[in-house]
């Protein structure tokens, strides 16, 4: 003898509900997500609400690189330079091969007055990652600051 209609639709309703509230678990545990929310509030200006995102990422994952170089620039853009190298470093030192890391270290670098340094660190940053428009931007800055016009230029095409 069968359930009643009723019956199978509640324990269908039950079992979804549970399966939907697992993906919603898995989902909150992902840091990429809250370093995507911090992204997306440091774009708008929201430096505290991206703090708050970036760090809860950093509770799931404390070497979550992303959310490091996230977290890094959130301090930067409100001041706070010391705060924000540390977080960069996080960043290499979680990962290596990670390049915001070490664009982040190049930001710090021009912000303390070592154009130097800077240069050293985008050139580390674009060997990583060749075909990243930001650091190949940032580095055609510099060559431009510098007078080389040339090579900034052609850096700049290349972003584009």
């Amino acid at each position: 003898m069968s359930p009643p209609r009723s019956r199978r639709w509640v324990a269908l309703w039950a079992v979804l509900v549970v399966l939907a509230g697992g993906a919603i678990y898995a989902v909150a545990l992902d840091p990429g997500l809250w370093t995507a929310v911090g992204d997306h509030r440091l774009r708008d200006g929201e430096l505290v609400p991206a703090e708050r995102a970036y760090q809860r990422a950093l509770r799931i994952d404390a070497d979550h690189p992303p959310a490091l170089y996230g977290l890094g620039w959130s301090y930067l853009r409100a001041g706070l330079v010391v705060e924000a190298e540390r977080r960069f470093e996080r960043a290499v030192s979680a990962d290596a091969t990670y390049y915001g890391g070490y664009r982040g270290l190049a930001a710090v670098a021009m912000a303390t007055g070592s154009p130097e340094d800077a240069e050293g660190y985008l050139r580390l940053a674009h060997d990583l990652a060749p075909g990243t428009p930001c650091v190949m931007a940032d580095l055609a800055g510099l060559y431009l600051d510098a007078g080389h016009a040339e090579q900034g230029i052609e850096l700049y095409q290349r972003a584009i």
